[in-house]
């Protein structure tokens, strides 16, 4: 099991840092629906009065620099870009963030995508920083992701398991239609899988 992480002293600050943030997902659960506000719902996992400050990291996110406060203990901000470039553009710290990836895809085995995370992902590890990953099946992609973190040399505190919040994503395509003249939809599973590292091993130091 993980060890309990050392929250911040109340009515401090803990960041999130969602990795690989996309328009599409992470930032219009963020800006059309309360999704991320149920964080604060559970006094057990982010007692009061300890904020929470969301930062969308990802090089598909479209609000750069906006931030915007959503209760008196949620705020968020947006950054397009590399994660390494959010921790240091926010000044993010491995005592008070934690990083967390919702199926990245940063071991799909695309070389292009996995060499792309392969220098944020090194650098959170040199820093130390607890990091958080979803899968959507254990084939393709928690055997890549667990691979490439191996090559990384990175400290598995979680080992990979199935997920206690699967979930099913749902794409509809309104331009497009069936044979039946009906909205295109498509839905795959994904959150299936997690694991979670932090700092280097031994040989990977």
């Amino acid at each position: 099991r993980l060890a309990p992480m050392q929250l911040p002293a109340l009515g401090a600050e803990l960041t999130l840092v969602l990795c690989g943030a996309s328009q599409k997902v992470e930032e219009r659960l963020l800006y059309e629906t309360s999704y991320w506000l149920e964080l604060i719902r559970y006094p057990r996992v982010f007692p009061p009065p300890l904020r929470l400050k969301l930062l969308l990291a990802g090089r598909e996110v479209r609000r750069h620099g906006e931030e915007r406060v959503w209760s008196p203990r949620v705020r968020s901000a947006c950054f397009c870009g590399g994660v390494s470039d959010a921790l240091a553009a926010h000044g993010c710290e491995p005592a008070t963030a934690v990083l967390v990836g919702y199926n990245t895809g940063c071991g799909s085995g695309i070389e292009d995508v996995m060499v792309g995370w392969a220098p944020d992902l090194r650098a959170a590890l040199l820093r130390g920083f607890l990091g958080f990953f979803t899968c959507a099946n254990d084939y393709s992609d928690l055997r890549g992701e667990l691979a490439l973190h191996e090559l990384l040399g990175a400290n598995v505190v979680l080992p990979a398991s199935r997920s206690a919040f699967p979930a099913m994503v749902v794409t509809r395509e309104p331009a497009r239609t069936g044979a039946d003249g009906r909205e295109a939809v498509h839905w795959s599973r994904s959150s299936s899988f997690l694991y979670a590292v932090r700092g280097l091993t031994p040989a990977g130091a």
